[in-house]
């Protein structure tokens, strides 16, 4: 079974899912990443400033320097910190709150922005993501 954010993020899909792996998209040019890779069970941002953020922050610059046009998906608080770091017009850059329970209703429902990552590539002469896993 997919963990609850994962089962939120699947929710809004505009296509229904086959599986649980978000691999596909970034294979289609969709960067997707938490600020901070691990944490304690049942305890949110257990490992901030434990060494993730200059990690992920080198992720981004560097998948940022594609001259492709990608997609990134910057949802919560952490994520739409990072946005200084994706330099360039050529890239979309969707902001949305987390996916998780806590936020999901309020911030996150109706506003995953896959639709609009497509509609903005589109208008850049790219094709759309396949959302499909």
């Amino acid at each position: 079974m997919a963990p609850p954010s994962l089962r939120n993020i699947l929710r809004e899909l505009p296509v229904t899912p086959i599986g649980h792996s978000l691999e596909p998209w970034a294979r289609r040019g969709v960067l997707l990443l938490n600020a901070v890779l691990t944490v304690e069970q049942g305890r949110a941002g257990s490992h901030r400033r434990k060494g993730w953020e200059p990690f992920s922050d080198a992720v981004i610059q560097a998948v940022a320097a594609s001259p492709r046009p990608i997609v990134f998906l910057l949802w919560g608080r952490d994520a739409r910190a990072k946005r200084h770091l994706i330099e360039g017009g050529r890239h979309i850059v969707i902001e949305a709150g987390h996916p998780s329970p806590l936020s999901y209703s309020r911030y996150f429902r109706g506003h995953a922005g896959f639709v609009a990552a497509n509609d903005d590539l589109v208008s850049q002469g790219q094709p759309p993501i396949d959302w499909s896993l």
